[in-house]
């Protein structure tokens, strides 16, 4: 570069104002190196405004937030937080400002003097390269990472050996890492590490120096040299270096790419150098007076120069420091800092435009060097002052600010000297970080990892021409492009393959001896001097070439991939579902795998070791690994691949799909597994697989093979150790798979346990039942469900005395569901703790609609019998089918709270308790004895009590509760000559009987209806009306009449489906004029007489359980409305070659079904009353069951006809069932 480019420079650095990140900032790293006697570093953090800054290093115990003022704030850091070891640590420091500041960290402690300039996070990136000096001990660097899970590879440039975890690593190779926030890597070496090239997958600083260093070598003084290196796309091209009077000055210029031509110029004297890509060139100078103390430095290329100060005999505050120089358009407009006390000699060297001098400040006043140098630069002979500003002793620990008033930007360098030990650093630089390291692409490929080549150089895409391209190359280009090794099996592509690009061709004539970290560290023509054509464009194919090898089936296998042209295993060591899934991903079998370790395959070598990969990569070679062939595994720990999304397990043996035998299926077999170390942890894991919801759910564990039998294949795994929270077995510890000393004598079975729910009911015992299967929630078709069933799904629940009267709800009467309908033909015995017990189809094997959704209602049944209206009575629980009394031990007012409370009867008012039969003696079982509830309870079950049947009651002891409202609450009823005056009160009403229609209450006969006015039922008729009886005594006329709520089927308003109560009303007319009326509730009987009557000569019976084996006496049947009878049409001489269907039954009121109103019952086989459900049919019987009802006005009695045919077995067109 000539001077005039420099002046242009210069130039632009002064007034032009481009995008550029400086070294303020909100948030930073800090790393420190490790030195020979640890000493207390300080951070100096400079800020025009008062803020807050935290330092935080958790894991060395370091969280405090500090107050910063306006200047510069010193905080002393403690010494552990320096780094010790080449293990991977915690002790990297994250520092965040609430407003920018500037961090310099300073160590001027003898010894181990040192000190750097913190980049912020903004300034970081993930590319550098190191620079170091060795002379005495150790060369290093320090690595800390911005974010977790950060993949590092570290390419030594070294003429030794480095260590790291037991490994020796030479020139050239590569050591990865996967560093998170706060870990920090310390590479040490004997050699210079000068050159070491540090990539990352995201934002890393790096740190570099040596422990001890004497410049020159042998001078016996050696100092801790420390800096935080800067990325390589801030590398920069013109630098003008201050030296050090009376100092050795050593400049070293580290080389980014190939072909590198720097011109340095010392006084009179210039130099030209050529270097290549991380190749170093050290210079050395000795300043005597103020003769020539600059050296200016112009590159063809960008490079990162550092300046080193050493020892001098002539001067013996002279000693070892190492700086990194900003370049001269790296430099900033203003500095603040702190001198420290413990230095004998201190100074800032500034570099700046002597036409602008005027203008610099030091601490507020204005700056006049005595002694300063102007070098003359460019043709328009432009001057730059260089010049030592001294720093005061009254200055030391007091803060320093120095500062342009125009803005104009100039260099300042800190240096300070004690004895023969030294320190300096940058006080702030200004990066371009727009200059990128040129890309590299593939284009035009099968997959990401081939393609034609194309290079990104300065702003444009470019291809590679293929002229002496080879595998060393094309191993180059997968190394950038993520293969850490390069690849295994780089296959080159020569004319064009991938088709041919477009613009320029970049390279010609490429060589690389294959281990180069990029390609301006190859040899080759001068960039975009190509004569090739596009039709000579290269392409590269990164992709291993890997296979699952030892079955018969291609997407299960041992993993071995094709290296040093030999098929080798992989070690399963570090080896995780990540690896796996990139392993099939490539094999084309989709991104999902397991892996086990299944035995050594018959190869005989093991190429890689350690897999790493963060789950990104497309091939298994950009994963991270020990170098190929380097392994401390044997050939038993090869890994094997499955490419399906989890292991094939089963139960078998059991008698039902979730136990049995616990079988693995691997290499084409199914294998059983040892009980060794087999607890409940794993056993979740288990039924978690299979599809059964592990929170909430109980599982259990059977050793041995008393229960399930013993296997036929092998013992798959042994020491099975799951924590519980796996989605996998294969991702559970164990002893490698297939290796074990198990027999079939100890083969594991399992009983898994299911979740159930219920869901949109009006109370939380009661709704749509639900199951979780396989990650989702479905519905249980009603087909067969019965109360068995409900009692199981009631206990799983949770309620422990089951089931009341009417628990199965068909026909979707909690609302239909959404999802699959998971369990159909649910068949319980009602002894099974949970569903999964009982038989059923495969679950998710139904035919059923949502409209079949099964919903229960798990709330006991509880009554009140005996009362003058539903709010009081004899308490009575429906327990095991029966209907049973409460013993009044222990029974008071909460108990009565909690069962008013489940009857619905919340009224407000005090409830009372009756012991002693008060409303009379039960006659069925007494089920629950020495009550206790709380009163908070939503269900008598959940109270304590004896268990349930077992007490040392009689009948005699049957308590008695009043709810606090009743019927004759509700009514008002007076009398006179005239007539009746009854008024009904329907809030109160509504109250005793909720949803209480108006048009269903009458007075005395079905015409009698009252006049609604407000919320007040009227009835006004006289005394010879609407039904009403007189009786003539000597002394009194008494009048009789009843009002009745029937209710009637809002279908058929001509049906009376049940009489909810009737309230007798009696009338005294005393001959001396007092009137008496008297209102005596009680339950309606409302018997009717049932006869039976068919068109064909088929009979017909009639029962009074589901069990028929009760038969009713029939002509007629006394039975009472709304009471459930079963119902059997059958035929006994039809013969085997023949079958009944029942097409159609009906209800009519009088014998002749031609005569009066119809309600049919069944229609073409199908159910056509809500209250009717077919419960079997066979060729010669149909059974079924209904509610008993009446017809308004009349008592005579229901008459069931049934329309039946007869058709030969073999005629298929002739069906039972329902023919909708």
């Amino acid at each position: 570069m000539n001077q005039n480019v420099l002046v242009a420079i210069l130039v632009s650095l002064c007034f032009v104002d481009s995008a550029r990140v400086d070294t303020t900032g909100t948030e930073f790293l800090i790393a420190l190196l490790q030195q020979t006697a640890p000493n207390h570093p300080s951070v100096q953090i400079s800020s025009n405004v008062t803020t807050s800054v935290t330092l935080e290093a958790p894991f060395v115990g370091l969280s405090r937030t500090y107050k910063v003022t306006p200047g510069v704030t010193e905080i002393r850091l403690d010494p552990t937080l320096r780094e010790t070891s080449t293990a991977i640590s915690f002790k990297g420091i994250h520092a965040k400002a609430d407003d920018p500041v500037a961090i310099h960290v300073v160590d001027a402690s003898v010894p181990n003097m040192g000190g750097f300039s913190v980049l912020p996070i903004r300034a970081l990136s993930s590319e550098y390269m190191v620079m170091s000096y060795k002379r005495t001990t150790s060369s290093e660097f320090l690595i800390t990472s911005a974010s977790d899970r950060n993949k590092v590879s570290v390419t030594l440039k070294t003429k030794g050996n480095v260590t790291h975890i037991g490994l020796d690593y030479t020139n050239g190779e590569v050591i990865h890492e996967i560093l998170d926030t706060f870990q920090t890597w310390q590479i040490k070496s004997d050699y210079d590490l000068t050159g070491t090239f540090v990539k990352a997958e995201g934002k890393v600083a790096v740190f570099s120096g040596s422990q001890c260093t004497e410049i020159p070598i042998n001078s016996g003084h050696c100092d801790f040299t420390e800096e935080q290196v800067t990325t390589i796309n801030a590398w920069e091209t013109s630098f003008i270096v201050p030296l050090v009077d009376t100092c050795a000055n050593v400049i070293r210029i580290l080389g980014r790419d190939d072909g590198t031509d720097i011109k340095i110029k010392h006084g009179q004297s210039v130099s030209t150098i050529h270097l290549d890509s991380t190749e170093y060139k050290d210079q050395s100078y000795t300043v005597e007076g103020n003769r020539d103390p600059v050296v200016v430095i112009e590159s063809s290329r960008p490079v990162l120069v550092a300046h080193f100060t050493g020892t001098n005999s002539t001067n013996s505050n002279c000693g070892p420091s190492m700086t990194l120089v900003p370049a001269i358009n790296q430099f900033a407009d203003k500095y603040s800092f702190m001198g420290k006390s413990e230095l004998d000699v201190s100074f800032v060297k500034v570099i700046i435009r002597a036409d602008r001098l005027g203008f610099l400040r030091f601490n507020n006043q204005t700056v006049n060097p005595q002694k300063r140098y102007d070098v003359l630069i460019g043709r328009f002979k432009d001057s730059i002052a260089v010049f030592e500003l001294e720093i005061p002793k009254a200055n030391n620990d007091t803060p320093v600010s120095i500062y342009h008033e125009t803005g104009v930007d100039f260099g300042a360098i800190f240096y300070g000297f004690k004895q023969h030990q030294a320190l300096s650093f940058p006080l702030g630089m200004n990066m371009d970080l727009s200059k990128a390291n040129d890309l590299v692409r593939l284009i035009n490929g099968s997959s990401p990892a081939s393609g034609r080549v194309e290079v990104f150089h300065q702003g444009n895409w470019g291809t590679v021409c293929d002229v002496n391209f080879d595998d060393r190359e094309a191993n180059v280009i997968c190394r950038i492009l993520g293969y850490f090794f390069g690849s295994p099996n780089a296959v080159v592509h020569p004319g064009g393959y991938y088709g041919q690009g477009s613009g320029a061709v970049m390279i010609e004539n490429l060589q690389c001896d294959g281990t180069e970290p990029d390609l301006h560290s190859c040899r080759s023509s001068t960039w975009e001097h190509s004569q090739c054509p596009h039709s000579q464009d290269v392409g590269v194919d990164c992709n291993s070439r890997i296979r699952l090898a030892g079955t018969s089936d291609p997407r299960e296998g041992r993993l071995e991939i094709f290296y040093n042209d030999k098929w080798g295993s992989v070690c399963d060591d570090e080896f995780d579902r990540k690896a796996a899934s990139i392993v099939c991903s490539s094999l084309g079998y989709g991104n999902a795998g397991y892996i086990y370790t299944g035995g050594k395959g018959d190869t005989g070598v093991q190429w890689i070791d350690d897999v790493q990969c963060t789950g990104d990569e497309v091939d298994i070679a950009q994963c991270m690994v020990k170098p190929w062939g380097r392994t401390d595994c044997s050939l038993d720990e090869d890994v094997w691949v499955a490419c399906y999304p989890q292991t094939k397990i089963r139960l078998t043996s059991g008698i039902s799909p979730a136990e049995g035998r616990l079988e693995v299926f691997a290499q084409g077999h199914w294998h059983s597994v040892c009980d060794s170390k087999f607890d409940v942890q794993d056993a979740t894991v288990v039924c978690s697989m299979l599809g059964y919801k592990r929170e909430g759910t109980i599982v259990n564990v059977v050793n041995g093979t008393s229960t399930y039998g013993t296997g036929s294949g092998k013992v798959i795994i042994d020491e099975l150790e799951c924590t519980g929270n796996e989605n996998d077995i294969a991702d559970c510890k164990s002893r490698p798979w297939f290796i074990n000393s198990c027999t079939h004598l100890h083969d594991v079975g399992v009983k898994c346990g299911s979740s159930v729910r219920l869901v949109n009911g009006p109370t939380p015992n009661s709704g749509r039942l639900e199951v979780f299967y396989k990650g989702h929630w479905g519905t249980v078709c009603d087909s067969t469900f019965d109360n068995n069933n409900a009692m199981v799904a009631c206990r799983q629940l949770g309620f422990p005395y089951g089931i009341g009267v009417d628990p199965v709800k068909r026909n979707a009467t909690y609302g239909s569901g959404t999802g699959r309908v998971v369990i159909d033909k649910l068949e319980c015995v009602g002894s099974e703790t949970d569903i999964v017990q009982c038989k059923s189809r495969p679950w998710l094997d139904s035919h059923c609609v949502h409209d079949e959704d099964v919903g229960i209602d798990c709330g006991s049944s509880v009554r009140l019998i005996g009362g003058s209206s539903p709010t009081e009575g004899r308490v009575e629980v429906f327990y095991q089918g029966r209907w049973g009394t409460v013993c009044s031990d222990k029974f008071d007012v909460k108990s009565a709270d909690v069962i008013c409370n489940q009857l619905g009867y919340k009224f407000g008012t005090p409830r009372k308790v009756y012991a002693g039969a008060h409303y009379g003696q039960g006659t069925g079982p007494i089920v629950i004895d020495e009550l206790q509830c709380s009163g908070t309870e939503t269900d008598v079950q959940f109270c304590i009590s004896s268990p349930w049947l077992t007490h040392d009651c009689t009948h005699a002891q049957d308590v008695g509760i009043d709810c606090g409202l009743r019927l004759p609450d509700a009514i008002n009823a007076t009398c006179q000559p005239s007539g009746w005056g009854i008024q009904i009160d329907m809030h109160r009403l509504e109250r005793v009987f909720p949803n209480s229609i108006t048009s269903d209450i009458i007075l005395g006969t079905a015409d009698c209806f009252g006049s609604l006015n407000g919320h007040v039922l009227k009835f006004n008729c006289d005394m010879r009306s609407c039904g009403t009886k007189e009786t003539t005594l000597p002394s009194t006329n008494v009048y009789t009449n009843h009002v009745i709520y029937a209710y009637h089927d809002p279908v058929h308003p001509h049906i009376i489906r049940n009489y909810n109560w009737t309230v007798t009303l009696i009338c005294q007319m005393m001959r001396n004029g007092s009137i008496i009326v008297d209102l005596n509730p009680s339950q309606h009987n409302g018997d009717i007489s049932i006869d039976n009557s068919t068109t064909y000569t088929v009979q017909q019976a009639f029962y009074s359980d589901a069990g028929y084996t009760h038969q009713l006496a029939s002509h007629p049947l006394q039975l009472s409305v709304n009471t459930e009878t079963y119902v059997k049409v059958y035929t006994s001489d039809a013969g085997s070659y023949n079958k009944m269907v029942v097409q159609s039954c009906f209800a009519t009121p009088t014998q002749d079904a031609n005569v009066g109103p119809k309600l049919p019952l069944i229609t073409n086989g199908c159910e056509a009353d809500p209250s009717v459900h077919i419960l079997a049919l066979t060729n010669h019987e149909t059974k079924f069951k209904f509610r008993v009802f009446a017809f308004d006005n009349n008592n005579q009695g229901l008459f069931i006809h049934c329309n039946t045919k007869l058709c030969p077995t073999s005629d298929f067109s002739c069906k039972q069932g329902c023919l909708p």
